[in-house]
């Protein structure tokens, strides 16, 4: 399965065009396309054609490449 970078890449798609497209920061495509964070379903649903792929493929993408949130417990 491609990442959505190759994906967006494949089609030509700069980061600046679908962050500006999508109504996100540059940022934002960043982290995504690093695996860090979910979009909301409403920015998916913005998102999923810049990559060549329907809502549920990319769920499916985001969810695979998604890295592992760390959690820090406060130390009291």
């Amino acid at each position: 399965m491609l990442s959505l970078k190759e994906r967006r890449e494949n089609l030509k798609y700069s980061q600046e065009c679908v962050a500006y497209h999508c109504n996100i920061t540059r940022q934002s495509v960043i982290n995504l396309e690093k695996g860090c964070g979910i979009p909301s379903i409403l920015i998916a649903r913005k998102l999923a054609p810049f990559y060549g792929c329907s809502l549920e493929e990319f769920a499916d993408i985001v969810e695979q490449f998604n890295k592992p949130q760390r959690v820090y417990k406060k130390l009291n």
